[in-house]
């Protein structure tokens, strides 16, 4: 058997000839940075090394590879592409009270557990295919979309709180915190 696809890409599960440098030197890279740009002509085979070659590895390590190729132009936001991928592909525990809102990326990532099939924690890798289309194929009527999702974007790879979850976090405790009891609520002072 011809083990090469010619124009074809190889997936997950199928044998990757040739690219064990750079499969390792690519899965090193992704590990130990939040982002990682993977760009070069097209047809030299970036999908394959990804998927064919890194993600075995990531999963190896106690990481999920989440493929996605966002939709443009549709009602869904991308931030919500990007969560409603991740729960798709892996099991999640909220633990924040059910009655304070979803509040964008950022606040997905860190407020909930991620698990694989075992019960055993992961920690998820968004793999953005495609990305640079949504500078080309984004309409103009979407063009809002794709400016808050870059927004929320840099605050997942900078780790900053954006400012409507501090301020939530703020009314949230304003409307739980419990009076303190003080040696005057008892008549001591």
């Amino acid at each position: 058997k011809n083990p090469w696809l010619g124009l074809g890409s190889y997936h997950e599960g199928q044998l990757l000839y040739g690219r064990d440098k750079e499969t390792t030197d690519l899965t090193d890279i992704i590990v130990h940075h939040t982002a990682s740009v993977v760009y070069g002509k097209s047809g030299i085979g970036k999908s394959s090394l990804l998927r064919a070659g890194v993600f075995p590895q990531l999963r190896q390590n106690g990481f999920v590879p989440i493929y996605l190729r966002l939709a443009h132009n549709t009602d869904v936001p991308y931030t919500k592409q990007v969560e409603n991928a991740i729960t798709e592909n892996v099991a999640r525990k909220d633990l924040l009270p059910k009655d304070i809102p979803d509040m964008g990326l950022w606040d997905f990532l860190h407020r909930n557990q991620f698990f694989d099939g075992d019960g055993s924690p992961i920690t998820p890798v968004i793999v953005l295919d495609q990305f640079e289309e949504i500078f080309t194929l984004t309409q103009v009527e979407h063009k809002s979309d794709a400016q808050a999702f870059f927004t929320e974007l840099a605050d997942v790879l900078n780790d900053v709180k954006p400012d409507r979850v501090i301020e939530e976090e703020a009314a949230y405790n304003k409307k739980v915190v419990q009076p303190q009891t003080t040696a005057s609520t008892f008549g001591f002072v």
